[in-house]
Order: C-alpha cells, then structure tokens, then sequence
C-alpha cells in the first residue's frame, strides 16, 4: 500500500493513541474511536493519561495537520484497526468481538483490511469477527481481508518500538496477511512476519507467558535467598553471564494487564483430566500471585505491631504511571491486614484509588519502615541524604536497585530482594551443602 489509506482505529487506549499519532504522522488520514467521551475530548485538548516520551507532540502534529480526527463512532475506511482491551475467558472474548464486529457491518464495504491487535486466545479472531463477516456475505481473502497482529510494544517506548519492533501478522489467508504486511510496512521499519491468525494470536500469549514464568523462578529463587542467607541476586547476575542464561529479576510480583493474563489464558486450555493440564503455568502463576504477601509477612515479622510502614512505588512496573494489576495493592493489603498503618507514594502516579498518594516526605513521616516496591529510576538515585528520616529504621528494596553496601555504611538497616535478610543472618551463617 505505497499510497495514503484512510484508517479507522477503534479504541485510543495505551496501544491505540500512539498507534494512531504513528499510522497518521506517516501519511495515512486516521479517524481514532473513543468510546470514553472524557477521554476523547482530553486527548482533543492535548491531553493524556499515558506516559509516552513523543507521545504529546505526536498526538499534537497528527491533530494540527487533520490527519488525526477524533470520533464516537466508526466510519467507512480503507483500514480497520482494532485496539480495544481484551478481557475476560476466551468465550467472553469471542462474545465482546462478535458484537464489535456486528456494529462495523455497516461501514464495511468491499476491499477493506481489518487487523485486529488486542491479545486474544488462538482461535479468537476466527471464531468471532471471521464468522461475522463471512455470515454477513463477505468472501475472506477476497472481497474482505482480515488478520491479526499483536501489539508488542512496552509502556514507556511505544513510538519507538511502533516504528521498530519486529511484527507478527497473522492472516485468514495468506492473501489476508499480505495485505496486512504491506500496510504495517508503510509505518514500520521493523521486520515482518507472516503466518495463520492461530500461531499470530499464540505467540504473543507464548511471549508473556515465559516472561512470567522467568519472574517467577527468579522470585522463588530470591525468597530462598532471603531465608536461607544466600546473595541469590548476585547469582542470578552472574549466571546471566553465561551465554545461554537469561534469567529476570526478582521484585515484589508480576502487575499489568498483559503478563497475568497470557498465563492464565493459556493455562485455561489444559485438560487436567486427560492428563493434559499446564502445571508449570498454574505454578508460576500461583508463585507471582502469591509474592506480595509472602514479603509483607517477612517484613511485619520485622516491625513492632501495628507498624506505620511508608510504601515507595504502586506502578506495575518502573518509570511508567500504570498501575493495571499492579503487585503493590496485594502489598498494601497483606500489610493492612497485618496491622500496619500504610502510607503511600509513587512519583509518577497522580492518583490511585486504593491509597491516597503523599510527598516522599509525607510518606517517610514517623515512618517504622519504607519498602521500594517499584523500580523507578528516581529510587534508584535516591541517596541516604534522602532519606535521613528512615536512619536506623528498617529500609526494605523489593526491586534491589540500592547499593547495600553504601546505605549499610550510613547506618541504614536494608534488606534487599534476593540478598540475605537480617533475619536469615541473624540467626544462622550463610548455609551450604555439607
């Protein structure tokens, strides 16, 4: 497709908007769907929720040059892009999708592509937009293309990784997928990949799922560390030396809206009773769900009862705003349940509803005990001249990124994710095979 096409991407949410900025800003004429009318008129004015480098200005040169148009509702377009949040079991999915599919029947009109992004179970796009639109007289992969291409971009580097990632598409036919491959490279300078909608829509539940299943071994090899007085964190980085090891961090558990509900999903199409369950899945699963209130009972065994304990971090992860399925209200609410006065603050999130949010000040305020939940690169700089008020109090640094060493030497009591906790060192030596 060398010539501008008119694109209609339904769904402006943290995939959506920059995709729309991207696919504008390289030539296409692109009408955004917004259903949230707060949300669409924000995003007007300039605004936005999302925390992308590039991303305003992009949003701001789309707007001005009119390639960019805002609207409630779909329109007839070349392109149909569709972006909207899956959630749900797979059936639930398929549901959501046929009736979105049945409100595009009117706009359809012959020689149209429609891509869907949203992470869905194999399967999904077949069974729900495939079927609408051939039941509505569309012949697929000839009068009407459809594909699927999961989104793979990272909160914090969307615009980047839009225009360089390298991209699945998968295609009811293979025709479906060649019209797909030649609009993505008209914005997208990363290597493309053609193949079925099946393997298009499991791979990216295959990508998330050894991420989470590669958190929770580090996670479960760090609270052995933690317990029995070995620097498993130091371990981890250094087998990561070996060429075939890759192993991940350990922290305080898995959050956003992707990783969790890749392993779920594939875990739902196990079949225990023939023997073909997913157990491996169902553990990791079950070892990231549960981290959270494993180390908030680790830390009020360290604390006197009815601690207030100041929680720096609530993002899923580091340098980003997001809080979806975030680790840290499981925290909040085991060291709730425990007793603890919690206080809370996180230097990228404006507002979260299960805390109300403090200056770093604020929060450490007659403070028992601060824990590091998220790696945010403003914790990772911070310096014991920063946190005087916790001298001699219990510093916790779930995502490991202070310098033991340092903060020890300036009187700092610090237990580190991975590394020996004073309660594992206090009591015994540091324990090794006989």
């Amino acid at each position: 497709m060398s010539e501008p096409e008119h694109v209609c991407l339904l769904g402006l949410g943290r995939v959506g908007l920059p995709m729309a900025a991207a696919i504008a800003n390289a030539g296409h004429q692109v009408t955004g769907v917004e259903i949230d009318n707060a949300r669409r008129d924000a995003i007007a004015r300039g605004e936005s929720d999302l925390d992308e480098p590039g991303l305003a200005a992009g949003v701001e040169q789309a707007l001005a040059s009119k390639r960019l148009r805002l609207s409630a509702d779909a329109v007839k377009a070349a392109v149909y892009l569709i972006a909207i949040p899956t959630h749900g079991s797979p059936g639930e999915q398929v549901e959501a999708l046929r009736a979105l599919a049945a409100d595009l029947l009117p706009t359809l009109e012959k020689g149209a592509l429609v891509v869907l992004e949203s992470t869905s179970a194999p399967g999904t796009t077949r069974a729900s937009l495939g079927e609408v639109f051939s039941g509505a007289g569309f012949t697929l992969g000839e009068d009407l293309f459809l594909a699927h291409s999961p989104e793979r971009v990272i909160p914090g580097n969307a615009l980047a990784e839009l225009a360089q990632n390298a991209r699945i598409i998968g295609g009811f036919t293979p025709r479906c997928a060649a019209k797909a491959a030649a609009f993505y490279r008209s914005f997208s300078s990363g290597p493309i990949h053609q193949t079925s909608l099946e393997t298009a829509e499991l791979t990216k539940l295959v990508e998330n799922t050894f991420r989470d299943v590669n958190i929770a071994l580090a996670n479960e090899l760090a609270t052995l560390g933690e317990s029995l007085g070995w620097d498993m964190s130091a371990a981890i980085e250094l087998a990561n030396t070996h060429p075939r090891v890759g192993l991940h961090h350990p922290g305080a558990g898995v959050g956003g809206a992707c990783l969790p509900l890749a392993t779920r999903m594939i875990a739902s199409f196990g079949d225990h009773d023939s023997g073909r369950g997913a157990p491996l899945l169902e553990a990791a699963r079950a070892v990231n769900a549960s981290t959270p209130a494993l180390l908030a009972k680790k830390i009020l065994a360290d604390l006197p009862s009815g601690a207030t304990v100041a929680m720096l971090g609530v993002a899923y992860k580091g340098n980003i705003a997001d809080t979806s399925e975030t680790p840290a209200k499981a925290l909040l609410d085991a060291l709730r349940d425990g007793g603890a006065t919690v206080k809370v603050h996180d230097p990228y999130v404006e507002a979260w509803p299960e805390a109300h949010l403090l200056p770093l000040e604020q929060a450490l305020e007659r403070a028992d005990a601060a824990v590091l939940v998220t790696p945010h690169e403003r914790f990772r700089a911070l310096k014991p001249s920063d946190l005087t008020a916790m001298r001699g109090r219990s510093l916790f640094d779930l995502c490991n990124i202070l310098d033991a060493e340092r903060w020890t030497k300036e009187g700092f009591t610090l237990s580190s994710r991975g590394r020996p906790w004073p309660d594992a060192h206090a009591s015994q030596s540091v324990r090794t095979v006989q």
